[in-house]
């Protein structure tokens, strides 16, 4: 990821047709492959160290998953996320500013992952008519475009361990500005690395320092 975000994407092209006889692996449960289990909660810290500063919580929702990323204890963007298969996809985002809310919702849902990963897979693109609610009044309608691509793959250190993952870049629209996003997904461990701007605008990378169960009493990078 390069900035949120999250917010999170990737490659559809995952394979034919899989039944009993054909010799094919089954496919691939993207909710297990890419570690978007509801209840987790991730660190991450600017560089090789300092304070958790950045938060990734994974919160149960009907239909799916949201991923709620926060900055300094503070809301940012949530991607409401459902799950067909192997793949993963973007039914609405919420973007925050300070007390100011928009929600952007898809009428037909973006592809945003798919499992498993390769960085010889095509682009995952998709497009779809949205409409836009700011702070419960109405914001307009447009056409949004995703694109996910697998740049490359492996190794990377992180304050939480080493981990074998792809490096990912993707290319969106957000509320008044184009969204270029690039961040290591890791299958199963989930985001290790995302690439968001720091508190001076600058983009940075915030590497994963820990990962833990979250709730009222164990709050995320409340920092």
């Amino acid at each position: 990821m390069r900035p949120i975000l999250l917010a999170l994407a990737l490659l559809s092209a995952c394979g034919g047709a899989v039944g009993p006889g054909h010799g094919l692996a089954p496919p691939v449960a993207a909710q297990a492959y890419f570690g978007l289990a509801p209840g987790r909660c991730f660190e991450y810290a600017e560089g090789d160290g300092g304070p958790a500063t950045v938060g990734l919580v994974t919160a149960s929702e009907p239909g799916g998953v949201a991923l709620h990323l926060s900055h300094h204890g503070q809301e940012e963007r949530v991607d409401h996320l459902s799950f067909d298969g192997g793949l993963v996809l973007l039914e609405r985002q919420d973007f925050i500013a300070g007390v100011a809310l928009t929600s952007r919702g898809f009428a037909t849902p973006l592809l945003y992952l798919a499992a498993p990963l390769s960085s010889t897979a095509p682009s995952l693109s998709s497009s779809s008519s949205y409409s836009d609610v700011v702070s419960g009044a109405d914001g307009g309608s447009g056409t949004e475009s995703f694109e996910v691509d697998v740049i490359q793959a492996g190794t990377l250190a992180t304050p939480a361990g080493s981990f074998f993952a792809d490096e990912l870049n993707v290319v969106g629209n957000a509320p008044s500005k184009a969204v270029n996003d690039r961040r290591w997904l890791s299958p199963d461990a989930g985001f290790v690395d995302l690439y968001l701007p720091d508190d001076q605008g600058s983009y940075v990378d915030f590497l994963l320092v820990d990962e833990k169960p979250t709730g009222p009493a164990a709050p995320c990078a409340a920092n």
